[in-house]
This record gives structure tokens, sequence and C-alpha cells, in this order.
């Protein structure tokens, strides 16, 4: 029986500080002209959002230690980062104790390598 459920999202900037929004932004945009109101997103403003994003991580990660659960699903899509269209299955199921992953970003000039899931 379910019996929580949890979402989030998962935009690039939410994983990083402060210094990495102006870049992630300029490459997300991809030049498209931004609306005036862009120039209010003071690094203040924006590290207020990071703040949030935290204080929203740590709510989640409480709710779901005080749930105690015997089995976490998680439901994702894969945007060619495991499989690619030569094999992209319409569900993949994967079973572990464990897994250890790594939030960097390729769009962002961060080594592709090194943007991996280690599974245990």
């Amino acid at each position: 029986m379910l019996g929580l459920g949890l979402a989030v999202s998962h935009a690039p900037s939410m994983f990083r500080g402060l210094e990495h929004w102006p870049l992630i932004h300029r490459v997300l945009t991809d030049g498209v002209p931004q609306p005036p109101e862009i120039e209010r997103e003071t690094p203040e403003v924006i590290q207020r959002y990071i703040d949030r994003i935290h204080l929203g991580f740590e709510a989640l990660k409480q709710r779901l230690e005080a749930f105690k659960p015997d089995v976490l699903l998680v439901v994702g899509d894969d945007q060619a980062e495991v499989f690619t269209e030569a094999n992209m299955p319409t569900y993949c199921l994967f079973t572990c104790a464990e897994v250890h992953g790594s939030i960097n970003i390729g769009l962002i000039g961060e080594p592709e390598e090194e943007n991996h899931i280690t599974l245990r």
C-alpha cells in the first residue's frame, strides 16, 4: 500500500550555489531575450531562492525519515543519461540498497565523465 508521496523538481540551478546561477541561466535561456523583470533577481533575491530550496529539501528529508518506508519508489525520466535512443525503455526497474551519484552539469562545462551514478 502506498503510504506517502513526495515530489521535487530537478532544475540544474537547484543543486548549485549562487556563483553558478548566472551561467546556468545563460545556458538555459540560450540567448532568448528575457523580460525586464529579470533585473529584480539580484544576488540577494537568488540567495533567498537557494535558501528556500534547501529548506524544502530538508522538509522532504524529515518527512521521509519520519515515515520510515520499507521501500522507496522513485519515478523519473532518463533524459539520455543512462539509456540512448537505440534502447530507451518505457519503464526501467532498478533495485538496490544504495545509490550514489554526481550533480555535475555538463551544460555549464563540467566534465561529462564526472556526471554519473554509481550503483552498489
